[in-house]
């Protein structure tokens, strides 16, 4: 698991979102409120299909239907959500609804590799 996943608020501006992406080298970004509690994601393609309206926020273009799974889920809870959605990331949430981390494909082979 990624324990610092690349966060921002979700009240900052398209162009910090593309900075960001561009810095850390990420196709996507977990959306936080003020108490770092995640309220969706961001991606490359709503950014880039969204980049003209400078008044936008984050907020208004984030998806907010993202599964996650909770701190202590075990790996087989992760990889069985991870393909039941088609996703290539989860995030790890804390009971309370704050980000612990990120659940990566490459982080799962790792994980699985140690089971062995």
């Amino acid at each position: 698991m990624l324990w610092n996943p690349v966060t921002v608020n979700q009240s900052r501006g398209l162009a910090h979102g593309a900075k960001l992406m561009k810095q850390h080298r990420v196709n996507g970004l977990l959306v936080l409120d003020k108490n770092r509690v995640l309220q969706g994601v961001v991606s490359r393609e709503a950014l880039e299909e969204n980049y003209r309206n400078e008044e936008l926020t984050l907020q208004e273009i984030m998806r907010t239907d993202i599964p996650n799974v909770v701190v202590g889920s075990s790996v087989g809870d992760a990889v069985d959500v991870m393909k039941q959605h088609g996703m290539s990331y989860l995030p790890v949430i804390h009971p309370n609804g704050q980000i612990a981390g990120l659940v990566t494909n490459s982080s799962l082979i790792d994980a699985l590799l140690k089971q062995i």
